[in-house]
């Protein structure tokens, strides 16, 4: 039986976009349907700041000025700090920062490209193995999830 995938499930962009956002916000991510690649994965995205953790803004001297200068996580958020990511803002910005957060992957039953969109974006070495199990689990190039 072949895969679902969520351009075929829904007919507009909207109906795309309203069912991501609410598995986002849900978190009942199904591995049969690729996500499109405009979704931001946030806590499945090793940039993403969740709530309740702690992070140290800038460089320091040492661990002990790092340690000293936590700050708590009030809101979710992407922490990356070099740009905004394409999947916060597909306008203005023309890069996607996405880098899997590999033990959240794995603690929600996900594969490690879930939310890889394409083997283009991955280093030489990837290329074979996410082309493989795309297809494994999602089936030939149908499943873009673009």
């Amino acid at each position: 039986m072949r895969s679902r995938v969520a351009t075929e499930e829904y007919e507009c962009c909207y109906g795309q976009l309203a069912y991501m956002n609410a598995m986002t916000k849900n978190k009942e991510w199904d591995p049969a349907i690729k996500p499109l690649a405009a979704v931001c994965p946030q806590e499945f995205c090793f940039n993403w700041r969740s709530p309740g953790s702690l992070v140290v803004l800038g460089l320091h001297e040492d661990v002990e000025a790092a340690l000293s200068a936590l700050v708590p996580v009030t809101e979710g958020h992407c922490g990356w700090t070099l740009g905004l990511c394409t999947r916060l803002d597909s306008k203005d910005n023309d890069r996607d920062y996405y880098e899997p957060h590999e033990p959240n992957l794995e603690r929600a039953g996900l594969p490690w490209f879930y939310f890889i969109p394409s083997a283009d974006t991955l280093v030489e070495e990837a290329k074979e193995a996410y082309s493989a199990e795309a297809e494994q689990l999602w089936g030939g190039e149908e499943h873009s999830g673009d």
